[in-house]
């Protein structure tokens, strides 16, 4: 066996990867051959071939290893082995695909790729096939003697029979035949004296000491004449190290972990552990933050009690300090009782966070403090530390380091429910310690991440629910409820249709404006067409620093019912509509845009809803006049968000509303905050807290102007995620019950962790090629990103297309939320209006 990342890695398989790399090199060589002939081929080496050629075949490895391909199980059975190499060649398709179209300077010739591909698989299916033969020939396997009859003989008998692809043949035992009776599996061959001619006669060519007392009776001088002889001698506590990953806890010796190689931790090692642990906490705790709120609310819908669990643990030195979980078990639950298998103390949401190790991601934060480091032994709660330290032997030597969040123990098995558990876990933890590196932290690394099941189906599952799941459930219970009103109409118990109020309210109109100029005259001919009582109608512009013509406009039009206020230095949107809302006397504020153009009876559409004293906000409907690419993308999309909101409505769960017009309550009218980004979002919102109604009307209309293309959209669509992030919290505390509480997790909070969902989606599913049916996944989401590609490269050719760029779109505004969450996180709040190209 060869030593590799501090981890022993049988030396058949480097031998068969080695062959592999041969074989592949061989094929590609030959393909390119017998394409391009003997003249061509010379010429490639100066063409930047020797590079392509090292892609597709670092691409080709990696996907076999991947997929499982140098697995000990795998190499057992060649049948086994087969679909998974058929779908090695098809995910090399993939990934050359992706990469030819990021980097088109590394592509092979077409026809050499596809006659590579069909010799790979007929060459590597030659090479598994001679290696299982190979395999399963004593006549190449290594001849191994125990000697002594220790407790480890039985143990790692059973360990190397499990695994042929070591090689390994035991032919026997020799030493104290008193021993060696009780087990017949491995027959006696003779005393310690008869040591050489059973070396000889067996040919020996590996003996394993497994003495249990080795004083007086192990033949020190007879073990140096063979080893000098060419007979490997070992120790069995190094065999049994180098086969299973593990220390044997049970029956090692002290003297062994003494004078062995490890258990020494050097000063260089202990930066680098720090480094590595503020790294990985710091992009964790950016990368999870979303999912880390969306679990915070599942965790408080699902049971009473606080989000994060906080318990005292173990650490380096036995010096204890305090862990954060999340919450995976009843409130009342004994948190010092070690966890069971289907333990009742879980709550439905702990069983699903604990399977997938969700839980354990408020240890981020214990990681940037320094409590822990992101690998290393797990720490227990003092109570149980004590017990298992009386109860197992060295099991104090896990202090030695710092516990951590993952570790060589995690990755090789579960979670401990016995005293045997933790017996196998401490020898794994254990070989860690001793044999601690750079290259087994990121084998470690690399072994978590391949557990991305968990990780791909909540992901696939989450954007299917808000893609899909979400608008059916809505359509259903919206169709439930325009039932049962058709009934109550029809019974006369009801209106169909909401009647305007007999006497009209006062109304005023207020208009933000910031270099309107180019709008300002279209919109202050729309003013005078509203179909509104005069003298019930007030409207209120202010011009919010205006550097360009807005203040001559304003300054020019006529004074009847419109009131101006110009304000010195831009300040932003908030301060502006606080301004208007001081001055204003109507006993309803319809909010809008100065580039809105209003339908004559959207004021009256609006405040008829007033009637209800339960109603605070009434969102009014904003339809576009678009170009011939933003029909094809934010129509689209448009339509489709129309279609939620109506529902949403009806079922009385309208969340926000949008700022080109809506109308809201004077009492439920707020100061905003100077820093806030989206009022159309955090007014309603402040209504439903004081228990009002919001709600959306579609014969309220509103023209607005879309961008003409979706790089416009991007613009505001990365203001809107900026904006929507700074509000959560305060969302958050709004009081939504039932289906509200539903709506808004379904439609907004999901919607904005979508860019993160997909990505998500994306790095599971390569990590996960390896299983049935998960190339079909990726091929999906690669052909997606394929067309989006194609929709921003040939926007012309494809817009005339029916759907051709909703790709595209949908790229852009999932990109662009991701960039409104860092500018969100990182970037200065700005509250000044950025109104995007039409």
């Amino acid at each position: 066996m060869i030593r590799l990342f501090h981890v022993s890695i049988p030396s058949r398989i480097l031998a068969l990867a080695t062959a592999e790399v041969i074989l592949i090199s061989i094929a590609m060589a030959t393909a390119a051959l017998v394409v391009l002939g003997p003249e061509e081929q010379m010429t490639i080496a100066y063409e930047g071939g020797i590079l392509k050629f090292t892609v597709a075949l670092v691409v080709c490895m990696l996907c076999m290893y991947y997929h499982d391909l140098y697995d000990s199980l795998l190499l057992q059975s060649w049948s086994r082995a087969m679909p998974r190499l058929i779908r090695v060649m098809g995910t090399v398709c993939f990934m050359l695909a992706a990469l030819y179209g990021l980097c088109p300077a590394i592509q092979l010739h077409r026809n050499v790729l596809l006659l590579w591909l069909m010799m790979l698989g007929l060459l590597v299916a030659a090479a598994r096939e001679v290696f299982e033969t190979v395999n399963r020939s004593p006549r190449f396997s290594e001849r191994a003697l125990f000697l002594g009859n220790g407790p480890m003989v039985r143990v790692l008998m059973g360990e190397i029979r499990n695994r042929p692809h070591l090689g390994i043949s035991i032919v026997g035992s020799a030493g104290d035949p008193s021993a060696s009776d009780a087990d017949e599996e491995i027959p006696w061959l003779g005393d310690t004296r008869e040591l050489l001619p059973i070396v000889e006669e067996h040919r020996v060519n590996r003996l394993i000491v497994s003495m249990a007392d080795r004083r007086g009776h192990l033949p020190l001088e007879l073990l140096l004449h063979l080893k000098a002889e060419g007979v490997r001698v070992e120790d069995a506590a190094d065999v049994y190290e180098a086969v299973t990953g593990k220390v044997p806890v049970e029956s090692v010796r002290l003297s062994w972990l003494l004078f062995s190689n490890g258990f020494r931790i050097s000063r260089a090692m202990l930066v680098y552990k720090r480094v590595l642990a503020l790294v990985l906490s710091v992009v964790g705790l950016l990368a999870t933050a979303p999912l880390m709120v969306l679990i915070a609310i599942a965790i408080k819908l699902d049971s009473p009690g606080p989000v994060i669990f906080r318990q005292v643990r173990v650490g380096k030195d036995r010096r204890c300090f305090t862990l954060y979980k999340y919450r995976s078990m009843r409130q009342d639950a004994d948190g010092e009782r070690p966890a069971e298998a289907n333990d009742c103390r879980c709550t439905r949401v702990g069983r699903f966070l604990r399977k997938t190790r969700l839980d354990e991601l408020p240890q981020l934060w214990n990681i940037l403090r320094g409590d822990m480091y992101f690998i290393g032994p797990r720490p227990f709660v003092p109570k149980t530390e004590d017990e298992l330290a009386q109860r197992i032997p060295l099991y104090s030597q896990r202090w030695a380091v710092k516990p951590g969040a993952t570790g060589w123990a995690q990755v090789q098995r579960g979670y401990c429910f016995s005293l045997e558990d933790n017996i196998e876990k401490l020898g794994f933890d254990l070989f860690y310690i001793k044999n601690i590196s750079v290259g087994l932290d990121f084998l470690i690394l690399e072994e978590a991440v391949m557990r991305a099941e968990y990780v791909f189906w909540t992901c696939l599952a989450l954007i299917a629910h808000t893609y899909v799941l979400y608008p059916v459930v809505l359509f259903v219970a919206y169709a439930a409820i325009q039932i049962r009103r058709d009934l109550e109409y029809l019974s006369g118990r009801s209106e169909r249709r909401v009647s305007e109020p007999k006497e009209l309210p006062a109304v005023s109109l207020l208009i933000p404006a910031y270099n309107e100029e180019a709008h300002l005259g279209e919109k202050l001919a729309n003013l005078e067409q509203i179909d509104y009582p005069p003298d019930r109608l007030e409207v209120i512009l202010v011009s919010d620093g205006s550097s360009d013509g807005t203040n001559r406009l304003l300054a020019d039009a006529p004074q009847g019912r419109c009131r101006t206020i110009f304000l010195p230095v831009r300040q932003g949107k908030p301060t502006a509509l606080n301004r208007a809302a001081e001055v204003a006397t109507g006993d309803i504020f319809v909010l809008s845009d100065a580039a809105t153009l209003l339908a004559p009876d959207a004021v009256r559409k609006l405040v008829r809803h007033f009637r209800d004293p339960r109603v605070g906000v009434v969102c009014g409907a904003v339809e576009f006049r678009r170009s011939v690419e933003s029909a094809q993308t934010e129509g689209v999309y448009w339509k489709y968000e129309c279609a939620l909101r109506l529902m949403e409505s009806r079922l009385g769960s309208t969340l926000t509303a949008s700022g080109a017009l809506y109308a809201i309550r004077r009492s439920c009218f707020v100061p905003l905050p100077p820093d806030t980004i989206l009022d159309d979002f955090v007014l309603p919102m402040n209504a439903r807290r004081r228990g009002y109604r919001v709600l959306y009307d579609p014969e309220a209309i509103g023209l607005e102007v879309a961008p003409e293309s979706v790089a416009g959209e991007f613009v505001r669509r990365v203001r809107l995620a900026a904006g929507s992030f700074q509000a959560l919290p305060q969302l958050l505390r709004a009081s939504l019950g039932g289906f509200s509480f539903f709506a808004f997790l379904s439609h907004k909070v999901l919607r904005w962790l979508l860019p993160f969902l997909l990505i998500g989606l994306l790095l599971s599913n390569v990590f996960l090629l390896a299983r049935i049916g998960y190339g079909l996944f990726f091929g999906a989401q690669v052909l997606l990103l394929l067309l989006a590609a194609a929709g921003r490269l040939w926007r012309p050719v494809l817009e005339r297309i029916p759907f051709g760029l909703v790709s595209y779109f949908l790229s852009a505004i999932n990109v662009a939320f991701l960039m409104g969450f860092v500018r969100s996180v990182f970037a200065r709040k700005e509250v000044t209006w950025q109104r995007t190209s039409p």
